[in-house]
């Protein structure tokens, strides 16, 4: 609320105590998703489908990175 991450964000109504849901209108950049991704996991992108799985990509990447390792 307080650090709009582009200049069309705005927030929508929500009917559940502590949710806050959002509205941009921008084309997705490599400068979105790193705005994005800088949330961690304390956002869910629901739309459009196509950067919610670019999203989940980021995720699996990223996990991959801290796969326990068989060192014995």
């Amino acid at each position: 609320r307080t650090l709009p991450i582009h200049e069309s964000q705005r927030e929508l109504p929500s009917e559940v105590e502590g949710v806050a849901s959002f509205e941009l209108e921008v084309c997705p950049t490599y400068d979105l998703y790193q705005a994005l991704l800088a949330m961690g996991d304390q956002i869910e992108v629901l739309e459009p489908q196509s950067v919610r799985e670019e999203m989940y990509n980021f995720a699996k990447n990223l996990m991959a990175y801290y796969e326990p390792t068989s060192e014995a």
